[in-house]
C-alpha cells in the first residue's frame, strides 16, 4: 500500500479500524492512518512500514511491531516515535495535511513520488512522512 490516506473508519470488533491483516506480506509506504474508531490504525503484523503516520486512532498506531520500520510516526510507539504529527485539522476537519511546524516535514531521506496532491517528492530537500506535503501554517487556506 502506497500514498494512501485511511481515516475516520469505524469498526465494532476491536481489530484494525484502518487496516487489518491476518497473514502474508504487507508493506505500507507513505500512508497516513488517522482517526479510525474501534481499533488500532493497523492490526496484525506489517512486513515493512516506511514514511508512514499512524495517529489519533482509538487504539494507537500499530497493534504489533512491524518486521521493518523506518521513518514513521506511530501513536503507539511500535513503528516509530509517538510524536504529534501536527495535522492541519484532524477529526471533524478531515484535513490531514501537515502544518509547516510538523516534525514529519523533511524528516525522511527517501520516498516515493508524487504525493497525493500530485507534487513531486522530495520537497525542500528531503521526503515528508505523509502522503501529501504541507502547505499550511495554522490555517486551512493555501
Amino acid at each position: 500500500m502506497s500514498n494512501t490516506l485511511i481515516y475516520s473508519n469505524t469498526v465494532t470488533t476491536a481489530f484494525g479500524a484502518g487496516i487489518r491483516t491476518a497473514s502474508g506480506a504487507f508493506t505500507v509506504t507513505h500512508t497516513t492512518i488517522a482517526n479510525n474508531v474501534g481499533g488500532s490504525g493497523f492490526s496484525g503484523t506489517a512486513s515493512a512500514v516506511y514514511n508512514t503516520i499512524a495517529w489519533g486512532n482509538t487504539v494507537p498506531g500499530f497493534s504489533d511491531v512491524p518486521v521493518i520500520a523506518s521513518c514513521n510516526i506511530d501513536g503507539g510507539g511500535k513503528a516509530g516515535p509517538a510524536i504529534n504529527p501536527q495535522f492541519v485539522a484532524a477529526g471533524a476537519g478531515e484535513n490531514y495535511h501537515l502544518r509547516n511546524t510538523s516534525p514529519a516535514i523533511n524528516a525522511c531521506a527517501t520516498g516515493k513520488s508524487p504525493d497525493l496532491d500530485n507534487v513531486p517528492r522530495p520537497f525542500g530537500g528531503a521526503t515528508i512522512w505523509e502522503p501529501s506535503r504541507a502547505w499550511f501554517s495554522g490555517s486551512t487556506s493555501r
